[in-house]
């Protein structure tokens, strides 16, 4: 804390509660989940020492189904909806108020993928891409506070299958787009979302 005192350890409590589907052939599965979390003495940076900022409670939901439409085309989609992330009760030292939006938790993410294989056994060449969602939220400390816009990301792969190893290609956010990735666990610094990349991976099976 500012005069060197040690702070009270951060608790919590979870609860959460789902569900998980597979089609008879298993070509389908999904889960869907609903989750509760308090966090009780959280501590935020505030430059040179800590400030106790109070409770803080988060309620969302979250889905994710994978599919294989055929024996050559694969999908995958997930969801995540957080209608609550509110400060519920804050300390006299702390700036924040009670019903705010806590740091870094925008409300809605998606993601939607695909992955096509030329062949129906799955091996040899395949091609693949992921479109990724983030809403606006924003980050705080102190008095200070920012918006971090939302923002589309689009990955694009290719690549060989083998019975024992495997070549990808990856080209990550393909449209190159200026972005804000989020924020270090305290909000202390806000960093920007990696430009655009490329990656290749080989893996082998022993």
């Amino acid at each position: 804390g500012q005069d060197g005192s040690i702070l009270d350890p951060e608790t919590g409590e979870q609860f959460e509660v789902g569900v998980k589907l597979q089609s008879l052939d298993q070509r389908i599965q999904g889960t869907l989940s609903y989750y509760d979390l308090t966090r009780k003495d959280v501590a935020e940076s505030n430059g040179d020492y800590y400030v106790a900022v109070g409770e803080q409670n988060t309620k969302g939901y979250e889905a994710e189904v994978k599919a294989m439409l055929n024996d050559q085309w694969n999908v995958s989609a997930s969801y995540s909806y957080i209608p609550t992330a509110d400060v519920i009760k804050a300390t006299a030292k702390s700036n924040y108020r009670v019903g705010q939006r806590i740091n870094h938790v925008p409300k809605n993410t998606y993601s939607l993928g695909t992955q096509y294989y030329f062949d129906p056994s799955q091996k040899g060449w395949y091609v693949g891409g992921m479109y990724r969602h983030e809403d606006a939220h924003h980050a705080e400390r102190g008095a200070v506070s920012i918006d971090l816009p939302s923002y589309n990301l689009l990955d694009l792969e290719a690549g060989y299958q083998a019975d024992k190893w495997r070549l990808g290609m990856m080209v990550q956010n393909v449209t190159d787009e200026d972005y804000y990735s989020g924020t270090s666990p305290n909000a202390s610094m806000v960093t920007y979302g990696d430009p655009r990349s490329y990656r290749m991976t080989l893996s082998y099976q022993f």
